[in-house]
């Protein structure tokens, strides 16, 4: 490897390191680019063209990394109650989910009496979630939307359940009735 791809290489590391910072060291994310370099080489042993390499190796270490940070952030995280230091099936009086999280509805008939004190629109954002036929409407990704005919930026929350809902979220603004309603019973 000449000086300007060990560069090039590095400079590259640095400025996306922070994409996968929590789970790689820099070192590591350094080492996986020689690796790259040396796969390009071995790979396309006809191309012996300096520029030509070069570019293969660039295309190769920036692909390399998309895929790095894209499959952490695609992955589900787990996060368990003993890894909170929780006592896991021990018992609920030392785990931390436990003291730290107390619901004040004990089951579905005080689920019922909760709802039915809310405004009719809070009832119904409350019903997509209670609802047991795991609506499709809440499977879908959010939309994007064009704001100023050119950037696309993806929907708000409240701009979703208004769409599922069938209500202008310019005119309505269901996340803020929804925090109203539990700040007041709580």
């Amino acid at each position: 490897m000449d000086d300007g791809a060990r560069g090039w290489l590095i400079k590259t590391a640095n400025a996306n390191f922070w994409r996968v910072s929590k789970w790689y060291e820099l070192d590591d994310l350094i080492q996986d680019g020689y690796l790259c370099y040396y796969k390009v080489k071995s790979k396309y042993p006809t191309a012996t063209d300096a520029p030509h390499q070069m570019a293969l190796f660039k295309v190769t270490y920036i692909n390399f990394i998309h895929d790095l940070a894209t499959s952490r952030t695609r992955a589900v995280v787990e996060v368990l109650d003993t890894d909170l230091g929780g006592q896991g099936d021990d018992g609920p009086e030392g785990s931390v989910l436990a003291n730290t999280i107390e619901c004040p509805l004990g089951g579905l008939a005080e689920f019922a009496a909760f709802a039915s004190k809310a405004p009719q629109r809070v009832r119904e954002v409350l019903k997509l979630f209670a609802s047991n036929d795991d609506s499709p409407a809440l499977r879908s990704a959010y939309r994007r939307r064009r704001v100023a005919g050119r950037h696309l930026v993806r929907e708000t929350t409240n701009e979703r359940f208004c769409r599922i809902l069938g209500y202008d979220s310019n005119a309505v603004n269901l996340i803020a009735e929804l925090r109203a309603f539990l700040q007041t019973t709580s």
